[in-house]
C-alpha cells in the first residue's frame, strides 16, 4: 500500500533533487570539454571532436559577458514595443507614438526589411534552437 504522504514530499523532492543533478552533470561536461580543448593544445591538434553537450556549454562559457544577444533581442523587438508602447498611450489620448510606429513598421516592409522574419529569428535565437546548425 503506498502512503500519500511519502508520495507528496517525494513529488516536491524530485524535482529539486533532478536541478541538483543536471547541474552537476552540466558541470562534468564542461570539464570533459575543457580537458579536450586542453588536450587538443598540447598535442597541436587543428580539429577536435566535441558532442553537442560539450560544445554548448563552451560556448555558453564564452557568451556569458557579451551583450550583443540582448542588444539584437532588443532592437529585433523594438517594432513590437513602439506598437504596445504607442497603444497605450492612444488609449490615453496622444495617438502620435501609434501611428508613428505604423509608420515606421510600413517604411521598413516597403524597402524589404522583413520585421515579422527578424522577429522569428530572434526568437529563435533567444530560444537556443539549432536551426542554422542543420538540426
Amino acid at each position: 500500500m503506498r502512503n500519500p504522504v511519502a508520495d507528496f514530499f517525494s513529488g516536491l523532492v524530485a524535482p529539486v533533487a533532478n536541478i541538483f543533478t543536471k547541474r552537476e552533470e552540466r558541470k562534468i561536461v564542461k570539464e570533459q570539454a575543457k580537458g579536450k580543448l586542453a588536450l587538443a593544445k598540447t598535442n597541436n591538434e587543428k580539429e577536435i571532436t566535441l558532442t553537442d553537450q560539450e560544445w554548448e556549454s563552451i560556448s555558453a562559457s564564452k557568451q556569458d559577458t557579451t551583450w550583443k544577444d540582448e542588444y539584437v533581442t532588443v532592437i529585433g523587438t523594438s517594432p513590437y514595443l513602439l506598437i504596445i508602447v504607442g497603444a497605450v498611450l492612444a488609449a490615453f489620448g496622444y495617438p502620435a507614438m501609434l501611428a508613428g510606429a505604423k509608420t515606421a513598421i510600413s517604411e521598413l516592409n516597403e524597402i524589404g526589411v522583413d520585421v515579422g522574419h527578424i522577429t522569428e529569428v530572434v526568437v529563435y535565437s533567444a530560444l537556443g534552437l539549432k536551426l542554422w546548425r542543420g538540426r
